[in-house]
């Protein structure tokens, strides 16, 4: 057969070299961690970080990234239905991943297998401070602010949440 390969123009070696060169998913996310995951933010970086090391690289780290097929994915996301949240968050940092891979010749153009995987509805949950919560927090803020806190602007600003309702972010 490499005889005949060969007769034809073709390298068989070359396929096995290439092969070789496409790396596993545990070096993808090295790259991406290192090339992409700086742009985001502190926060989204430990949480990709967190969601390589628990959940993508035990069940795909060995393999290569170009043999990852969608049933390899909806499998793992399948397995994440308990957690829809998480299942959807690592959906996401595997696609993004995949399409980084296109981008630096690892993968084909249009091959990400994460595409057509139907993530999980979820459920955003919004509480609120009760009566009884918001005069015990009340009561400490003052305690601490009577004892002459060093720094009383965590303080003020807790308070001006309460009152208005606003962001943390808009706050600060």
């Amino acid at each position: 057969q490499w005889l005949l390969q060969i007769s034809q123009g073709k390298d068989p070696s070359l396929e096995k070299q290439e092969v070789r060169v496409v790396p596993t998913v545990k070096e993808l996310a090295d790259q991406y961690m290192q090339e992409h995951a700086p742009h985001k933010k502190t926060s989204s970086q430990k949480e990709d970080k967190r969601l390589w090391e628990k959940f993508i690289l035990p069940v795909f780290g060995t393999m290569k990234v170009t043999s990852l097929e969608r049933s390899d994915i909806a499998k793992l996301h399948h397995s994440l239905h308990h957690l829809p949240t998480t299942g959807n968050r690592v959906l996401s940092v595997l696609s993004k991943a995949l399409n980084l891979a296109e981008l630096w010749g690892y993968r084909p153009n249009h091959s990400n297998p994460c595409l057509h995987i139907k993530k999980y509805s979820e459920n955003k949950r919004e509480r609120f401070l009760s009566q009884d919560e918001i005069s015990r927090l009340m009561t400490i803020l003052s305690e601490e602010e009577a004892q002459n806190s060093s720094n009383p602007w965590p303080i003020h600003a807790i308070r001006l949440l309460l009152l208005t309702g606003c962001r943390l972010n808009e706050i600060l």
